[in-house]
């Protein structure tokens, strides 16, 4: 397999150029989930849960292919009540 150079618009990778991996026809995925994940230094008992960016191919310019960022939350960053920490939950 190879891998294409993108163009990553909108979102926290704005502007950025990324090597996405092209599948064995030489074709790229229609979607692309970036997850952002760090470390964790605080008081909380409970670090955030990753966040997951999800880009979606759009189009070419300058024939460079294009992913633009969505702008509403990919339901895999979207915490379950069980996944909260017991002070986030109201009785």
């Amino acid at each position: 397999m190879g891998a294409i150079e993108v163009w990553l618009l909108d979102g926290p990778a704005d502007g950025r150029f990324q090597l996405v991996e092209t599948d064995g026809h030489g074709g790229l995925p229609a979607t692309l989930v970036l997850p952002q994940t760090g470390f964790y230094i605080g008081t909380n008992a409970d670090p955030a849960p990753r966040v997951d960016h999800v880009y979606r191919r759009t189009d070419d310019i300058d024939g460079k292919p294009v992913y633009r960022h969505e702008s509403h939350p990919h339901p895999a960053q979207t915490p379950r009540p069980e996944d909260l920490p017991s002070s986030a939950t109201t009785e």
